[in-house]
């Protein structure tokens, strides 16, 4: 009999410890989940627009590739037209942006925002190879694609070969 109170209770608090493990895995919360939330539904805004840091909205995604005779820079605008693009050199900077003003819908409230394209900026260093008079730039389907065309002496040449004396 003691030996059958000993293995009950044994077992009651195996049960009680694995549901109480079982339930704190499903306590996993993210406070910054959390935090959003309340913006969204206090401030009727995102925690992004307020604290500037939504990498998408402010700096666009590029992807950087090279040719033979220029470097090619590709950079994400959805939502932006070439005449809301503004590219701009300065002290070897290329410097592209856009600043595009929302239209309001009267009787429309948004009640949450994930993106926003409206305003953006990124700059490039320009290296002594680029020649900062033939840049060229083009957007289409949401893409902007930015040509740096090299300087003739840093432009790939075929195989030379050297003489040994």
């Amino acid at each position: 009999m003691v030996h059958q109170l000993k293995m009950d209770s044994c077992n009651q608090f195996l049960k009680t410890t694995i549901k109480k493990s079982i339930t704190m895995t499903y306590l996993n919360v993210n406070p910054l989940a959390q935090v959003e939330k309340i913006f969204n539904e206090v401030l009727n805004t995102s925690v992004n627009e307020v604290m500037n840091t939504n990498p998408t909205a402010v700096r666009p995604a590029v992807n950087i590739s090279e040719q033979d005779d220029a470097f090619i820079l590709e950079l994400a605008i959805p939502g932006l037209s070439k005449e809301d693009i503004q590219i701009n050199i300065e002290n070897d900077l290329l410097k592209v942006s856009a600043d595009k003003k929302v239209e309001k819908v009267e009787g429309t409230k948004v009640k949450k925002r994930e993106f926003n394209f409206n305003k953006i900026e990124r700059t490039f260093r320009l290296n002594e190879k680029i020649d900062q008079h033939k840049i060229s730039a083009a957007s289409n389907n949401g893409v902007l694609k930015i040509t740096l065309t090299k300087k003739e002496e840093a432009k790939k040449q075929g195989p030379k070969t050297i003489n040994v004396q």
